[in-house]
């Protein structure tokens, strides 16, 4: 009796703890609509460079995407790595098979968050150019659907490119380090880190669980796709070697690992989200304190007498 008295007592602690604890995430996830359309670090109600820096960046996910479908500026594999696997073949089949590849997932991720950005950044920008006495965004479900895609992608961007190099890439026996396979297992995460500390919306937490939601589903589409016969650019019947569906134990633990890096990665980024914040709010303090310190300066030296 006394046991089950003691445990229910902890149990309302803990559970007073994770109230606590998820008002604290709330509170600092705190957000209005417009941060969907402004850079952290801009001052006025638009920025022209933040709506250029927006251009830019999905122009270059765009050209990615495209070099990768098309295998534009990819090398062939060399010397040793030629001999030890046949080079793929650039029939039609080896271009139908481009989705099969999660790094093709996360870098699409990418550039259709890029694209949305780019497009709410634009009208927002147009809106306050033709009427600047215009009130705050409303929420859009076209927002939230930004939010989502923006947090994943950040989240498998990140795992990607460390998986890749660190247990998918073999020197002379996998692809060779081109343009193509430094903008999908590179500068997808560069970019990516890089606008975590751009924008100027949160980095919410329990977005975590889209991420998770992804690797499932391609976890049972390769299964699926393993079962059904099909191989891989080079004729392997396994997408990549970690996930190789004949042997069942090592693909489910490189899912595990996977699913735990996942979660890492994700806090990671919160925490970049708060520094970011942070960091952002002393900036705009100083620069507020410089324009009142240079409006005083204005007033005490009074109106010029020609």
């Amino acid at each position: 009796m006394i046991f089950a008295a003691s445990l229910l007592l902890q149990f309302k602690m803990l559970k007073e703890k994770w109230k606590r604890a998820w008002a604290w995430i709330n509170q600092v996830e705190d957000y209005s609509p417009d941060v969907f359309v402004k850079s952290q670090w801009q001052l006025g109600e638009t920025s022209t460079i933040y709506l250029i820096y927006r251009w830019m960046l999905a122009g270059t996910f765009v050209c990615g995407l495209f070099a990768s479908v098309l295998d534009l500026g990819r090398d062939p594999v060399p010397g040793a790595a030629a001999r030890a696997a046949p080079a793929p073949s650039h029939d039609i089949q080896h271009y139908f098979k481009w989705p099969i590849y999660l790094t093709n997932w996360g870098y699409t991720a990418c550039t259709v968050q890029a694209i949305m950005a780019t497009a709410h950044v634009t009208k927002h920008y147009a809106r306050m150019r033709i009427n600047p006495g215009a009130g705050m965004e409303k929420m859009k479900t076209s927002y939230k659907l930004y939010w989502v895609i923006h947090s994943v992608a950040v989240i498998c961007s990140v795992v990607i490119t460390t998986i890749y190099w660190s247990a998918v890439y073999r020197p002379g026996k996998t692809d060779s380090i081109d343009v193509v396979n430094l903008t999908v297992h590179v500068f997808n995460s560069v970019l990516m880190v890089l606008d975590l500390w751009v924008v100027a919306h949160p980095f919410k937490l329990f977005h975590f669980y889209w991420a998770f939601i992804l690797g499932a589903v391609y976890s049972v589409f390769s299964y699926i796709y393993f079962l059904a016969g099909g191989t891989n650019r080079r004729g392997n019947p396994f997408i990549y070697l970690i996930l190789n569906w004949r042997r069942p134990v090592n693909a489910l633990l490189a899912i595990s690992c996977t699913v735990l890096f996942e979660a890492l990665v994700t806090v990671i980024a919160w925490m970049m989200f708060i520094v970011r914040r942070r960091l952002a709010n002393l900036f705009h303090r100083k620069m507020a304190a410089r324009r009142m310190a240079n409006s005083g300066q204005a007033t005490d030296q009074g109106p010029r007498i020609v």
